[in-house]
């Protein structure tokens, strides 16, 4: 057993360790983390496909290749609208089909919801496929074994997000894909009452659950809206921190690498935008 508070003798790991040199390392490392996450989060913005992210991107290659990183490559990423902008499309179409009824209604309603479904649930791209969307980054760095026999990978976000408003308190549920289900549900109740209204559905009942439902689309819509046009995060306790959390890592890790094991640091790009860096990753 190693007992804190003393020195490690030889007997313990073969290499004698000065806990005050250990306590100075430590520091040096948080000192350096903090300036990491500092010049990211200075920069104004880092959301997908924006100069900040690009600048974020040549400064996470130089301090790559400061830990040592022996081969940094930057790969163009096709980005995907950010969930906020979907969310609002699709809301937006469902509750002008809910109030338009009639077959054109019914028509409209039911292509925001199939188009949801498969973005949503199978990462296709169907109505997404209109709003712009510019290309993000993904920063690769690769040090130790050519020909290994296991991989070790470090990722870390690239962009920043969006500041969310206090007034929209579950929109962030509504976007991570926690609420899906519920937004599906939604959705086809705008189907089914388009639907209705196609058959010259009528009275008090039916008036008030169209009521309903569209209130209901109209207020997803505007929360995205509004999440869209809001201000840059700084990042600094999001993609700031885990960029300074893999550099860390990845410093310590590489002087001790074993022989056959390649260590790989992936910094992505898009995602706050449908995590489009990592899926680029992944189908490479």
């Amino acid at each position: 057993m190693i007992h804190p508070g003393r020195p490690l003798r030889a007997h313990d790991t073969g290499v004698c360790v000065d806990p005050n040199l250990e306590r100075e390392k430590s520091l040096d490392r948080q000192i350096r983390a903090s300036h990491w996450v500092r010049l990211l989060e200075e920069l104004p913005d880092r959301r997908a496909g924006r100069s900040g992210e690009r600048e974020s991107a040549d400064r996470i290659e130089a301090w790559m290749r400061d830990v040592g990183a022996e081969s940094v490559t930057r790969r163009a990423v096709s980005s995907r609208p950010s969930p906020a902008a979907g969310l609002a499309l699709h809301m937006g179409l469902a509750a002008a089909g809910c109030a338009l009824g009639g077959i054109p209604g019914f028509g409209i309603a039911a292509l925001a919801a199939l188009s949801f479904v498969r973005e949503r649930g199978r990462g296709e791209r169907w109505l997404g496929a209109l709003l712009p969307q510019a290309d993000s980054i993904n920063c690769v760095g690769r040090a130790g074994a050519a020909r290994p026999r296991r991989r070790l990978v470090l990722t870390a976000p690239l962009d920043a997000p969006s500041f969310g408003r206090p007034t929209w308190p579950s929109l962030d549920d509504l976007l991570s894909g926690r609420s899906d289900a519920r937004l599906e549900a939604l959705l086809l109740a705008a189907v089914l009452v388009a639907g209705a209204s196609a058959l010259d559905a009528s009275g008090a009942l039916f008036g008030n659950t169209r009521i309903v439902v569209c209130a209901a689309l109209l207020g997803a819509c505007l929360a995205a809206i509004d999440r869209v046009g809001s201000a840059a995060s700084s990042g600094a306790d999001h993609g700031a921190a885990a960029v300074a959390s893999l550099l860390t890592c990845a410093e310590q890790l590489l002087p001790q690498l074993p022989e056959d094991v390649e260590l790989w640091l992936l910094v992505t790009g898009g995602a706050d935008a449908g995590a489009s860096g990592m899926r680029a990753f992944l189908d490479e």
